[in-house]
């Protein structure tokens, strides 16, 4: 079974926490007891199994961003810029999307501990790029979703 870092987790508890007792209430309900202490306990060098991974995102996108379809994408893109810190912060605004889009395969192996990620295409303009995930057919369609709008919360930042 694949496993996923624990790092968007510990951003999305933390996003919890600013929107307020009401969000991580409805998040709690959504867990059984030992699945809300293990959600709480997640570091960011955690490796999660990939199942429960896709199942957080579905519960935290529901009690962050209720009755809202974009919730998974929208709470990734949040995600997205808060792992970008440090050094990077500064270089991502000065680099090409071309350039990074490249880079942002290679940060696969980072999050994930199964498969390869590449670049499939970039826009002679810079204004998409298409990935393609090759050796993690497990992936659940809600983590799918919140990689895109990962992605493309970093590249807000430039």
């Amino acid at each position: 079974m694949a496993n996923v870092k624990g790092t968007a987790f510990v951003t999305i508890r933390a996003e919890l926490k600013k929107k307020g007792s009401q969000s991580e209430e409805r998040m709690r309900a959504l867990f059984s007891e030992k699945g809300w202490n293990i959600f709480q306990s997640i570091m960011p060098v955690s490796w999660i199994p990939i199942d429960i991974g896709g199942r957080i995102v579905e519960a935290a996108a529901k009690a962050l961003f209720p009755g809202d379809p974009k919730g998974i994408w929208k709470m990734a893109k949040i995600c997205g810029k808060d792992n970008i810190k440090g050094i990077y912060r500064p270089l991502i605004r000065i680099l090409s999307v071309p350039y990074i889009g490249s880079k942002a395969a290679g940060l696969w192996k980072i999050y994930y501990d199964q498969g390869e990620n590449k670049v499939l295409e970039v826009n002679e303009n810079g204004k998409y790029i298409v990935y393609g995930v090759t050796g993690n057919p497990t992936i659940p369609a809600s983590l799918r979703e919140f990689i895109g709008g990962f992605v493309a919360g970093m590249f807000e930042l430039t």
